[in-house]
């Protein structure tokens, strides 16, 4: 093995690898499958930790007790496989959403060759509001308003903050769900290039909801079998801060409840973007 790469092979080693590292530290995972117990991976502040295995790779597994990663510095994935992560409900270590991955205020993430699939958040959808006896309201959404406000529910696969930033490169986002943002949710700033996102959905932006000042860029990626009971079924821009721009790439077979949809804005008429 390379000189300065620390090899692990079980979780509790992989944590305290990442525990004790000062500014930077390199780990290669052997091709196996390793449990996290229930506890995420955390890469703090101030920490460049890189990830990678063989082709064919390492899976991280959450087994829907934990997220996979919990990001305040910079983590570079490769070659890996995250798999059944599940984000708790609110706001817990300063991160909120992120079934498999949260990368807070300040942090970095980029994927390469790597695989996200089948995770979620513990959000529960609940009614919203008492509304009045007859009021013209369509009922799915009426039972989605307090969900769309709260924390913890967004990013079924990956959750973005405001001042954080994260590449996908030939990575794939595959059977992941959530309120908001089915496979992504993103506040800060997202390139996925030559990715794609397959079999997501959400109420809102069943692949991917852009929020706060997000910005979104999707270059020479695809996006297919996506899913939003309301609004948004491939792309979900929900503010006038927000923005995506779609280069070479293609959204196939996604459709939502009140939108067929391909990129879909929240936003009013007038706005531009």
């Amino acid at each position: 093995m390379f000189p300065g790469v620390v090899v692990v092979s079980t979780a509790a080693d992989l944590r305290s690898a990442l525990a004790a590292a000062a500014t930077t530290i390199n780990i290669f995972l052997p091709a196996a499958r390793i449990d996290l117990g229930g506890q995420a991976l955390v890469v703090p502040a101030g920490l460049n930790a890189t990830l990678s295995s063989v082709e064919g790779g390492a899976t991280l597994d959450g087994a829907w007790r934990s997220r996979i990663f919990e990001v305040h510095g910079a983590l570079t994935l490769s070659r890996l496989h995250l798999t059944r992560g599940l984000a708790p409900n609110g706001t817990a270590r300063g991160l909120s959403g992120g079934g498999a991955i949260a990368v807070g205020a300040g942090g970095s993430l980029v994927l390469l060759d790597s695989e996200v699939s089948s995770s979620t958040t513990a959000a529960t959808v609940v009614p919203a509001l008492a509304l009045p006896a007859g009021a013209a309201y369509v009922s799915e959404l009426a039972n989605v308003v307090a969900v769309a406000q709260a924390t913890g529910e967004h990013g079924g696969g990956i959750a973005v903050a405001a001042n954080a930033s994260a590449v996908l490169v030939r990575s794939s986002l595959a059977n992941l769900s959530a309120p908001v943002g089915g496979a992504i949710s993103n506040a800060g700033r997202v390139t996925v290039h030559q990715g794609a996102v397959v079999g997501v959905s959400a109420i809102f932006g069943g692949g991917v909801a852009v929020t706060s000042a997000g910005e979104l860029v999707l270059l020479e990626a695809s996006i297919s079998g996506a899913r939003a009971t309301a609004d948004g079924g491939a792309v979900f821009v929900m503010a006038a801060t927000a923005s995506a721009v779609v280069a070479n790439s293609s959204i196939v077979n996604s459709h939502a409840g009140r939108v067929s949809s391909q990129p879909h804005s929240a936003l009013p008429p007038g706005y531009s973007r």
